[in-house]
């Protein structure tokens, strides 16, 4: 299953964007989108990897000064029922009841993770609902690949010591490396779909 990262798909859209989603929720090869999430100042849940839009610290000014879509109107702007794994950045806690009160108007399959496991461990004790993961990198998080979360994205570099948990890799963008990770995991994080579906 092929995951779009940020929305990625070499198609000219910018990453996290409405349209870059859209597109991908419209091409049959893409089973999901994977997109970061951060607060405002003024605590609106708004999709951007950076902390930084437009030259604005994301956390350090309020949305009506922005211009970044926020989560709850990208989701109304969707329609299908492809997987969505949303990457909560940052530290504040406080995204975690907010993150959930815009979830809950929504049918989509949602896979909710972070590097913070505080954050993690906090919605899924809250919200147990939902599938939650860890996400692992070559330096963080390494000590906690079998854990009690639902499932982990991990980095490709670490694919073999995935373990039995369902698991996302990331980011696997030519066929060399797709062709090692697909024999541990169904499920693929790319920016370029396009290549590796043929």
């Amino acid at each position: 299953m092929f995951i779009a990262h940020r929305g990625n798909n070499g198609m000219g859209f910018r990453e996290n964007s409405v349209s870059a989603f859209i597109n991908c929720f419209n091409t049959s090869y893409i089973d999901g989108i994977e997109m970061d999430v951060r607060l405002t100042l003024d605590s609106v849940v708004v999709v951007s990897h950076s902390d930084l839009f437009e030259g604005k610290v994301i956390s350090k000014t309020k949305y009506s000064k922005l211009g970044v879509d926020s989560l709850d109107y990208i989701l109304s702007c969707l329609s299908n029922k492809k997987k969505i794994i949303i990457d909560v950045k940052g530290n504040d806690l406080g995204i975690v009841d907010k993150l959930y009160f815009i979830l809950v108007k929504y049918d989509y399959q949602f896979y909710i993770c972070s590097f913070n496991y505080n954050i993690v461990s906090l919605f899924k004790e809250k919200y147990s609902n939902y599938k939650v993961g860890l996400i692992i990198g070559y330096m963080l998080n390494i000590d906690k690949i079998r854990n009690d979360f639902d499932f982990n994205l991990i980095h490709y570099n670490l694919v073999k010591r995935i373990g039995n948990k369902e698991s996302f890799v990331w980011t696997v963008n030519d066929r060399f490396v797709y062709d090692i990770v697909k024999k541990y995991s169904s499920f693929i994080i790319t920016d370029k779909a396009y290549l590796l579906h043929e």
